[in-house]
């Protein structure tokens, strides 16, 4: 006859109570180690005046009232002010390169002022050399001189008594200035836009695009190896050397708002002109190669999209009431209420934002 032992009730407690210990710190353990924080916005209330029109490169923001210049470097103290001595009609910094003008006189930092023939329009800096756009008074024609870093200005101005010169700036690698312009011919029935390149690293020597003829050309994007000029009706990539038309992709009804790199190619975050669809954003990837291979993912929010950027590997979108997150591949990732309606959200960096609301400016960046 077989015997069958009764096991006491307080020991099957006891054991329970025990197991019961045990899987609770396996997952606590387990939190611990691979579970996620909850994100948020940090704001910090920063010295800048609201209301200003904010120059941000790299990691370093600067804007002009009046006859002061004013300049914020992130982890540096406080605000720097530099009195200008009179009303400046614009300016334009790269680094520690900066230059202010008013009518026809140029002031580039650490150099003494200079008048130039002509109204001057605007003024871009690159690593080691200043651009101005100047326009004659009689004929109304566009050039553009070029300053080096001791202030000696080019041989021959850049001529372009023949169209207008709509954008231009510098692309700089390796301490190496490249200047581009974006000009309009309207003599002609149909507006022709050309893409002119100046290598300063290499004396200056131009380069040209082919014309464009059935589109407005609004911006230029450079990495190490490609030139993509965004128009009206397409993205076209160039080969850095060289400047040969690799492919063409179709963005009509779109508007290029930002560019970043990634392993997968390089992507484009793309809105819609169009303002019935301003809940609505794209992002672009597209290969360096031959061939575009491209990808694309729209994103629909729940309302208007007022500021969006790529930093950091990820996409993020503003309403006015809250900050959505998306990886490149479309994915969402985090969903934060503001503490206040943003009038506009502009990337600093690589990890911080300028937070601008109707009567404060804040730096912004997302804890977890």
């Amino acid at each position: 006859m077989a015997i069958r032992f009764k096991p006491k009730l307080g020991r099957l407690l006891a054991v329970g109570a025990v197991a019961i210990v045990a899987v609770g710190l396996v997952i606590a353990l387990f939190a611990l180690l691979f579970g996620t924080r909850e994100a948020s916005l940090s704001l910090r209330q920063s010295p800048l005046e609201p209301g200003q029109d904010f120059r941000i490169n790299g990691e370093t923001i600067t804007y002009a009232t009046s006859d002061t210049f004013h300049e914020f470097r992130i982890g540096k103290s406080g605000l720097t002010t530099t009195p200008l001595g009179t009303a400046i009609s614009g300016y334009d910094v790269n680094g520690d390169n900066m230059a202010v003008f008013s009518g026809s006189v140029l002031q580039i930092r650490g150099l003494d002022e200079v008048t130039l023939t002509g109204t001057i329009h605007a003024v871009r800096c690159g690593s080691n050399h200043v651009a101005v756009l100047r326009r004659n008074i009689t004929s109304g024609a566009d050039s553009i001189i070029v300053f080096d870093s001791a202030g000696v200005a080019s041989a021959d101005a850049l001529d372009y008594s023949d169209g207008k010169v709509v954008n231009f700036g510098f692309y700089t690698e390796n301490g190496s200035d490249l200047l581009w312009a974006i000009a309009v011919a309207a003599q002609q029935e149909q507006p022709v836009f050309n893409v002119k390149m100046y290598d300063y690293g290499n004396g200056g020597m131009m380069s040209y695009l082919q014309p464009f003829y059935d589109q407005a050309i609004e911006s230029v994007f450079f990495t190490q190896d490609s030139i993509f000029v965004a128009g009206t009706q397409d993205l076209v990539r160039y080969t850095q050397a060289g400047g040969r038309e690799r492919y063409r992709v179709r963005i009509f009804g779109q508007r290029v708002l930002d560019m970043a790199e990634s392993s997968g190619g390089v992507s484009f975050l793309l809105q819609p002109r169009h303002p019935a669809f301003g809940e609505t954003l794209r992002l672009l990837t597209v290969a360096e190669a031959d061939y575009a291979s491209e990808s694309m993912v729209s994103l629909h929010l729940p309302d208007k999209v007022t500021s969006a950027f790529l930093q950091g590997g990820s996409l993020y979108a503003f309403t006015q009431t809250h900050l959505y997150s998306f990886n490149y591949a479309g994915r969402r990732g985090l969903v934060l209420e503001l503490p206040a309606p943003p009038q506009r959200v502009s990337r600093v960096g690589d990890s911080n934002m300028l937070f601008e609301t109707e009567g404060a400016v804040y730096l912004a960046s997302i804890t977890q």
